[in-house]
Order: C-alpha cells, then structure tokens, then sequence
C-alpha cells in the first residue's frame, strides 16, 4: 500500500521545520569564586612571565606583514625613481651638484607630464631618497634591494629607475642618463659647460618615450607631429605582453585618424579600444564624436550615453552629450547635460560657455549672458565666450559693447574667422567701413571655400565705392557657388568693361 505526503503551506510563508522533543537540560554549576580567582592569578602570571617574548612575537609579525605590504606595494605601483646625477667638478663649482642636478630632472619631468591633459594612470615620479629603503636588520639587507632583486627576477617594468652623469667631452657639456642601468641617452650641448637644463630638457622627450610610450605619443600628436604618434602607437598595441595603456594607444589612434578624415580607420580603432575597455568612457566620447561628424546621430547619441554611463563623472561626456541634444533640438536635456558639466567642474570656462548656448537657444537670454560672462570670469583669455557674448549683445543692440568683446575674441584668437566676420558686420553697422573690409578679408582668407564671408566682404566693398573690387570679389563666390543669387546679380548691374 503506497502512502502519500502532503505538504502543508506555513503561515506567512515561512518553511515548516522540526523539532526534536524537549528535553530536560541539567543546569550547569556555578564556578566556585575562589576558583575563578585562581585560574585569573595563574594566565596573568604566565603573560607576565612571558611579556618579553609575547611583545617580542606580536612585535616581529607585525613587522613582517609590514615589510611583506611595503615589497608588494613596490612591485605594484608605477613609479619613476631618479638617482643621483653625478657631476663634473666645473658644475659643482657652480652649485650643481648630484642631488640639485636628479631634482633638476625630477622637475622637468614633472613639467613636461603636466602639460599634457589626459586622465591616463601617470607613473610617480620620485627621487630615490623620497622613497622608504628599510634595512632588515638581522640580515643587512634593505627593501628597495629586495624590491630591485624581485622586479630582475621577474622582469617587472612597474617600477624604472634613472640614473647617468654629466661630464665633459671634448670641452662639451655631455649627459648620458641610464633606465634600470642601460644607457639610452647622450647628448651634448655644444658649449663648456654653459647650460646644463638645456641638456637635461633635451632628455626629456627619450626618457618618457621609454618609461610611459602613451604619454609620449600624446605628446607628439598635441604637436601635431601625427606620423610619429602613430609610429609609436604601433609599437605599443604590438607589445607582448599587450602594455597597460593599450586601450589608450587604439583610442588616441582613433582620434588621429578622425581628425585626418579616415573615419572608417578611426571607429575601427575606437571599438578596438572599448574592446580592450568597456567602460572607456573617453573612447566611447571620441566615437561619438566620429558619428556626429559622420551625420549619424543616433550612433552619436548612442556613444554619448555610454560615456556617461560609464563615468558619470566625466564632465567632458556631459558636454558632449549636451551639445548633440541642443544639435537635435531637445533643449530641456541639453540644458540638463550642460548643468551636469558645469557642477563637476565649475571652473572650466568652455562649460559655461556651451550651458550659454543652449540657454540663449531655448529664449532664456539673461541667464545665457550670465553663463557667457562667468566663463569670462573663469578665463579671460579664451576667445569663444567673448565672442558668443558680442553675439548676444548685438541681438540686444548693445553694439559698442558687442564690438568691445568682439576685439578681444579675435586678439586672443586670431585664427577665429567667425569672430572676425562678426566683428565685419558690427563695424559696418557704425560706418566704419575700412576696418570692416579688413576683418572680412581675413575672415575669407582663414576659411577660403566661405561663401558668405565672401559676400559679405564684396557688401563692403561696394558699399565703400570700391565696385571693381566688390567685382572681383563676386566673380570668386561663383566659383564657390555658381548659383549664388547676389553674385550674380551684382555681376550683371556691375559687368567688368562698364568699370573700366
């Protein structure tokens, strides 16, 4: 006979247990007091008598995990240690001696890593007496030779250390510098002697070149000697094992690559970096940027949004993101993308600047011009503030103002061929006509296939009795546009043989 087991739901849902039976439990007897003081008098005499080797104990295994954290410590951590830079006699006489001369170097260096913007993981850059060098005492032995025997054994590049001299060769200055004892460096400044941190800033290029290829790289595209970034972007993505800053290396590729055009070659290179990184959130702003640029808004939009998703502290993505939502009309977000940019980092004038934008395109005009002139406030010197402010300015007609802001945008950046066709348009306004030809004429010089600053120069000189100029000026906007209505018109009231 088969039997069958129900299961009955307990309330509330919890599961059923089991219990066993009660079972009577003997109650435990009191230690006697006197016996309790007794075994307490006989611990306390066995850690008083043993104290010394207790302390001795605890003592020697805290020592021990420190010195096992500082070891593991230094083998993780990317770190640049400059050595001593021996000296000849005629620069110590000057001042310059071993220390001075590694402090020099440590500083240039520093300089040189400073003024390029990325938030690449730098190495530290440290001078060796800066670092701990524990001696372990029973065996003379100190932590950074542990450490410099380890990084050998395991042909560890975390951490590179610097060393070389200065000597004279020849009656010239000559300073030869060392990376973990191999010579890569020697150069000669030409003069006994004469300056030794011209030397020292000559190295700086080979040295990062061999301790921090990225940064290098980055440093050769910022001045716009691209082929050799890439040359050098190569040899990093084809390292084995791949380098830490491989994902850096495909992005800044694509960023080259992009800015030559090759977007195919560009948003190849950037998904090779998000491979290597999903949550690259540069990588993914500067392929947003290639979409953007391709007419591809959806992928644009798509990329931006992963950017800060990824890194909702990157204030650059914010931006990003913001400015394509003011390119699709969408002002409410794109005002909340620039608010976002502006509150991680309030001092960055360009945020204020874009947030401007947008506010003045969603018809909110005092706090656009407030936004313009905080981004003044934050830095005077950059041009495109003072020349969105003379924008809005003249639509509120305040034009002697708007020619004011307008001259410092194309002072601080001559190159700025709106701000000179703008600054065109304002002084015709007040009639005076010369200068203004002459802001339109390097307005169309700057950007040559402009067909308004063309048309607008060939106004001006028309409108300064200079017509067989304005003709000559009409005659190339047609071969810009060939259906340029004004062209033609002023070309046929204006035919080149009635002006001669």
């Amino acid at each position: 006979m088969s039997s069958s087991r129900s299961f009955i739901p307990c309330p509330r849902g919890r599961r059923q247990t089991f219990r066993a039976p009660d079972r009577k439990v003997r109650p435990s007897r009191p230690i006697p007091p006197e016996k309790a003081r007794s075994t307490f008098f006989q611990v306390l005499g066995y850690v008083y008598e043993h104290f010394s080797t207790i302390v001795t104990k605890v003592l020697g295994a805290s020592a021990a995990l420190l010195l096992v954290l500082i070891v593991v410590r230094g083998l993780m951590q990317h770190a640049l240690v400059i050595d001593q830079i021996a000296v000849p006699k005629v620069l110590a006489d000057r001042g310059y001696s071993p220390d001075v001369a590694a402090h020099l170097l440590r500083d240039r260096i520093l300089k040189y890593l400073e003024s390029l913007e990325t938030r690449v993981e730098r190495s530290q850059v440290a001078l060796h007496g800066e670092l701990p060098n524990i001696v372990v005492p029973t065996v003379g032995i100190s932590i950074d030779a542990v450490l410099s025997y380890v990084r050998s054994l395991f042909q560890s590049t975390r951490s590179q250390s610097v060393s070389g001299e200065f000597v004279v060769s020849q009656g010239k200055l000559q300073l030869r510098l060392r990376i973990n004892g191999q010579q890569f460096f020697s150069e000669s400044d030409g003069d006994e002697a004469e300056d030794p941190e011209k030397v020292i800033a000559a190295a700086i290029p080979e040295l990062i070149k061999r301790t921090q290829p990225y940064l290098a790289a980055l440093a050769l595209a910022s001045a716009k000697k691209t082929d050799a970034a890439l040359d050098l972007i190569e040899q990093i993505v084809s390292e084995d094992p791949p380098s830490k800053d491989v994902a850096w290396a495909y992005n800044l590729r694509g960023a080259i690559l992009h800015r030559r055009k090759k977007d195919g070659d560009a948003i190849e290179a950037l998904k090779i970096a998000i491979a290597h990184n999903a949550n690259f959130a540069a990588a993914h702003l500067n392929l947003s940027n290639v979409w953007r640029d391709a007419g591809d808004m959806e992928n644009a939009l798509s990329e931006a949004r992963a950017a800060v998703r990824v890194d909702p502290t990157y204030y650059l993505a914010h931006d990003h993101l913001g400015r394509l939502m003011r390119q699709a009309n969408r002002l409410d977000e794109a005002i909340d993308e620039h608010r976002k940019a502006v509150r991680l980092n309030p001092t960055e004038a360009s945020v204020h600047s874009n947030l401007g934008v947008a506010l003045l395109e969603a018809g909110k005009r005092p706090e656009g011009i407030e936004e313009y002139r905080k981004a003044i406030r934050w830095d005077p010197g950059y041009a495109i503030p003072h020349y969105n402010l003379a924008s809005a300015l003249r639509e509120d007609g305040e034009i002697n103002e708007a020619i004011e802001e307008n001259r410092k945008a194309t002072k601080l950046d001559p190159g700025l061929s709106e701000a000179h066709n703008n600054l065109g348009n304002l002084l015709r306004l007040v009639g005076q006509i010369d200068e203004a030809i002459g802001e339109f004429r390097t307005a169309a010089d700057l950007e040559k296939g402009s067909e308004q600053y063309k048309v607008n120069l060939g106004r001006a000189l028309d409108q300064a009795g200079r017509a067989s100029e304005a003709v000559e000026v009409f005659q190339s906007v047609l071969t810009i546009n060939q259906f340029n209505e004004e062209a033609k018109g002023y070309l046929s009231l204006h035919a080149p043989d009635r002006l001669k």
